[in-house]
This record gives structure tokens, sequence and C-alpha cells, in this order.
């Protein structure tokens, strides 16, 4: 017996409840492609799409249609200039849009999984994307494929609805959607041949006159966004004739695996767990694909093709393309991953109204990897390229006199989005031989220290002749490595005019007749360990003043060490080759000469917080103490770690 205090449930409680639970996972994929979105530094890429979105509209549209600079179509670069003039250029701003656009993404990953199989199905397959490694990553990366994507489901939604309708609206919104995505990323070409394989699919299974009529219907909306598309594809297609893009497309069923791994955890595993991953989302796909429950306003067995055909029609295309030009990126996955997404969420609903209790070890599992996938997305060590660190570092220790140099020209537009100051790229993308890079570095050479910014020179200057050009000339002051970069100071100008202001200033004798004149600290509080520049442990940069008062007679051996109170030693230089004293010793210093000598001081990850002491220790090649005093070291200064 029902009791008045609980009644059965009626059709208007469980439309609320769906109502609830899709809202719920629509907030969930909102607030992960939200949560952390200026972690990352634009990478080069995204910035480039600030450069282009910002030239004059003509331009922009000129280079955009002919695929030059950074060769993509229109529809992106129009969107992102109106929006920045409402909202700014900042990181959040110039991400915002792939945001949104992955957030409306899984209300269409819904919309259509639930016309096509069931409510279960479709938030199944909700859940799935919201909580997709691969998706948010791309929802939060200022670039066009998480907006291709999504106008490209917004298409497939509206052919749906027009199959199921007849309306001619939804056909009209079909071509309109789809057009957009093909002029948003080539990528989106790409389903034409599955859209228009199911379409006549369709019009086979068709039951009577209205549904042939809906099918030719779409038939002509699909031929209408070929149409459009026309010009633009013949424009791709002979400028992949003569476009040099290193890019590898893996053998088909190794591409269907990878695309399956890449949905789910935005990487490729080992082989064992590449193994259990291929072998859980595709199962729950292949189930999906032959026995889903489908709707019934659709031809009997037109979902479930409709669903194989999206994904494995797809790679198929690309795989044909990628015979003439490898075509395949793992962010193109947004226009076609919706598949894995739909087929899994099918295949678990099915699995579900089978055997509830498999389905939950299934579902486990799913939830257990896409989770894993999710604590990579802000880990440090799998950042983007980490422009804003770099700038940050050459912008606080670079001189007005020093020259500041970025090898590959390509990555001046990323770092110069961060970089206040002047950056020079006085070499190409691709450099020939060493007088080349002199002739390149010879203006520079009346500057105090050369900052060499460098990142994917491994491509175009293997044998690093920039790079080393410099190391057999001039010592090096100090070398950080943010993500995908380096940056590397080297001293040109070693020698001092008069001690600089903000250096400490020190009267230090030694019995060789070595003075100490200076020190200079970048930092008197930091932390023992570093995630971005150098991870785990932190860098002190010390920078020191040295003079004689005569001739050295032996070079002296230079220690400094960050001790605790009782003299336990949590830090020491960093050894390197090709330091500034490697090629201008202190045993030829001239008497009342001033030498800058550079130096890093690496600190132990493991320190505790508190103040430590900089010591300074110098001695004779035979290891006696060289301090006129007699003692045997001098504290430079303190240093406070912090917690």
């Amino acid at each position: 017996m029902v009791s008045p205090d609980n009644p059965p449930p009626t059709n208007s409680t469980a439309a609320l409840r769906n109502l609830a639970a899709i809202w719920l996972v629509v907030a969930v994929a909102a607030a992960l492609r939200l949560h952390n979105i200026n972690w990352n530094s634009l990478n080069s890429d995204e910035a480039f799409s600030w450069l282009i979105s910002n030239k004059p509209l003509l331009q922009l549209l000129s280079d955009s249609f002919f695929l030059r600079r950074d060769p993509h179509p229109p529809v992106y670069w129009l969107l992102l200039r109106l929006w920045q003039l409402l909202a700014g250029s900042t990181e959040v701003a110039l991400r915002w849009p792939s945001a949104m656009a992955g957030t409306v993404f899984v209300a269409l990953i819904y919309a259509l999984g639930h016309r096509l199989f069931s409510r279960t199905a479709a938030l199944a397959a909700a859940a799935f994307s919201a909580l997709s490694a691969f998706f948010i990553w791309n929802s939060q990366d200022a670039r066009m494929y998480t907006l291709g994507g999504t106008l490209a489901l917004a298409g497939l939604v509206c052919l749906i609805n027009g199959l199921r309708s007849g309306q001619r609206r939804w056909l009209a919104g079909y071509f309109v959607f789809t057009a957009l995505a093909c002029y948003t990323h080539i990528a989106g070409s790409f389903l034409l041949p599955f859209e228009g394989l199911a379409i006549l699919l369709y019009l086979v299974l068709a039951r009577d006159v209205r549904q042939r009529q809906t099918g030719r219907g779409a038939l002509l909306a699909i031929v209408a966004a070929g149409l459009v598309y026309a010009p633009y594809a013949l424009n791709a297609w002979r400028a992949s004739a003569v476009a040099s893009i290193i890019r590898h497309t893996p053998a088909y069923f190794e591409l269907a695996a990878a695309v399956l791994q890449r949905a789910t955890l935005n990487m490729e595993l080992s082989p064992g767990w590449w193994w259990f991953v291929t072998a859980l989302v595709g199962g729950c796909f292949a189930l999906g694909g032959v026995g889903a429950h489908e709707q019934q306003r659709l031809p009997r067995g037109f979902a479930r093709a409709f669903v194989t055909l999206f994904l494995f029609a797809t790679l198929a295309v690309i795989s044909i393309l990628s015979v003439r030009q490898s075509v395949f990126e793992p962010k193109t996955i947004t226009f076609y991953g919706a598949a894995v997404a739909l087929g899994v969420g099918a295949g678990w609903a099915r699995l579900w109204q089978w055997h509830k209790l498999i389905a939950s070890v299934a579902g486990v599992a799913l939830a257990g990897a896409l989770i894993f996938g999710l604590t990579f997305v802000w880990r440090p060590g799998f950042q983007k390229e980490d422009w804003r660190h770099a700038a940050a570092y050459v912008a606080a220790h670079a001189g007005p006199n020093d020259a500041v140099v970025v090898h590959l020209e390509y990555y001046r537009v990323p770092f110069s989005y961060y970089f206040r100051g002047r950056a020079l790229t006085p070499f190409g993308s691709h450099v020939n031989s060493m007088d080349e890079v002199g002739r390149g570095f010879a203006p520079l050479l009346r500057s105090d220290n050369i900052w060499l910014v460098q990142s994917g020179e491994f491509l175009t200057d293997p044998d690093k002749l920039v790079q080393n050009w410099l190391a057999l000339r001039y010592g090096l002051g100090t070398e950080q490595f943010p993500q995908s970069i380096s940056v590397r100071q080297y001293v040109v100008q070693p020698a001092a005019a008069s001690l600089p202001a903000a250096a400490r200033p020190l009267s230090v004798e030694f019995d060789s007749g070595l003075q100490l004149v200076g020190s200079q600290l970048d930092a008197q509080q930091l932390s023992a360990t570093d995630q971005w520049l150098h991870p785990p442990s932190n860098y002190l940069h010390l920078r020191l003043y040295w003079s004689t008062t005569r001739a050295l007679t032996a070079e002296p051996v230079v220690q400094v060490m960050l001790e605790d109170g009782p003299g336990n030693q949590w830090g020491g230089l960093l050894q390197r080759p090709g330091t500034v004293r490697a090629f201008d010793p202190l045993v030829r210093l001239p008497a009342g000469a001033l030498l800058r000598d550079e130096l890093d001081l690496i600190v132990n990850p493991a320190a505790k917080a508190g103040v430590y002491k900089l010591v300074l220790r110098v001695t004779n090649p035979d290891g006696s103490a060289m301090l006129a005093n007699g003692q045997s070291y001098i504290i430079l200064d303190e240093v406070l770690l912090l917690p």
C-alpha cells in the first residue's frame, strides 16, 4: 500500500530528476573547465591566437583564407577578436570562449545521446565527457578545437532532430553549424563523409515517404555545406602540397586505440595499462554499437550505426588523407571524440539493463580511469610551454644594457605576450653555419649579457649552432628550464667599471692579493622547492665582484654553501662547465680591475623553513685557506627559506 506521505513517482517527478541530473553534470563540467584556467602559461599556439585575432580585419581574413602564418579558417579568430573587445586579452579572457564551448559540448552530448538512445545512455555519455581530462584540457586552451568540435556537435544534434521530426528548420541549423565547424578548423570537414554515409543509410532504412523526403532534405543540406566549404578546401589542398609539417599518423587500429585512450585520459599509457583502458573503453563502445537500446523515432539500427560511423569512418578519412600528408593531431579528437563518449554511454546503459552488478564494476573502472586522467591536468611536469615564468625570470634579472634573444623566431610571440622589454630574433627558423650565427650576434656584442631564450631548436637547429656560438666565447651566468624552454645568460662583458648600487659592498682581503668587494643575491627569501623553473629544487643566484691588488700566482677555489646554525650544508654551488671564471679566471685578472662573477646555488628541497647562512670559502689549490685574517670562511648574507 502506498501512503499519502510517499506518493508513487510521477512522470513530472522523473522529469525533474533527469533535469537535475543533467544540470548537475553540466555544472560539474563548467566547474572543471574553469578551475585553474590560468594555471598554465599561454603556449605558443595560444599566443598566436592572441596575435592573429588582433590583426587588421582584412589582413586576418586574407591570411586565414589563403592559409598564411597560422593556417586555420577564420571563425575562431573572428569570435576571439570580438570577445577581446569585451573581456580584454588576459589569459583567462583568451581561454574563456573555449571553456564555455566545452561546457556546451557536454550539454550537446546529452542532447544527442538522448535523441539516439536513452536518458541513461545520454547521462552516462555526458558524465564521461564532463570528467574527461582530454576535453577539460582542450577547454582550457585558447585555440579553435573545442569551439569547432562544439559547432560540429551542434550540427549533428540538428541533423538528428531534423531526421526525427522532418522539420526543415533543423536541417537548416545542421547546414549552418556544419559550415561554421568547417570554417573553424579543417577537422570539421573530416566529419562530412561520415555524415553523408549516415544520411544515405537513413534513406536506405527509411520506412515511409516522410522519412525518405526528410533524408533527401538532409542530403541537400550536407551538399550545400560542402559547396560552401569547397573554396577553402581547395586552398587547403594546394597549401598541403608544399607544407612541411612534422607529424605522424599511426596505423588505423593503433589510431583507433590512441583515440580511445586520449578521449579518456588525455595520454597514452604503458603497454599493460594500454590494454586495460583500450579493452574497457573499447568494450563499452562495442556493446553500444551492437546492442544499445535505440529511440523508436529513427529507423531500427540507425542510431548504433550512426555512432559507429561517427568514429570509424572519420578515422578512415584521416588515415586516407594522411597517405599524402599526415593530418592527425591529437587536439582534433575534439571533433570526433564525442563518438567515444556516446558509444561508451550507450554501451554502459545497455550493460546496466542486462546486469547491474557488472555495470557497476565497469562504471567504477571507467570513473577511476577518468579521475586518474584528471590528476595530470594540473600536475607540475605536465604543463604547457611555460613562457610566463621564462619571461618573468628574464625581466627580473636582465639589466638595461642586456640583449634578449629568442630562438626560434616563431617563439617571440608567446615570449612577448609576457615580456614587456625588447626581445630580438636575429635568426630565422633555420641557421646553417657558425658564420651566419656570428653575423646575427655581431650587433649585440656591446651588451653586458646576452639572454638566450630557446624552444623547439632541436627541430631546426639540431647542432645547437646558436647556443654553441655563445658557449664557445662567453661564460654561462645561469640557466633555467621552464617547461619546454631553456633560458641562458651569457656574460659578454664580465669586467665592471664600478660596483653597482644594487650590490652589497664588502671589503674582504685574501692573503694572495685577491679582494671580494661586493655581492648581490637575487632573493633574500625563497622556498626550498620550485615547480616551474627547475623542479624540484630552487636556485639562488649570487653575483660576486672580485678585484686584486696584485697578480695572483694560482687560481683560487671558490665554494659557496647554504648552511644552518650548526653548520650542516643545505645548498651549494651548481657545478657547470663554461662558467664566467672558466673564460676569465681570477689568476688573469689585472690589478685594480673588477670582475663580475655569476653563480647559481642549488637548494636542497628537503631543507626546512628557517634562516640559513650563505657561507663563502676561498682556498688555494692545495686546500689551504686564503683569508688574510686566518679564518677559513666568511658569512656573506642570511637567507630565509619559506615553508
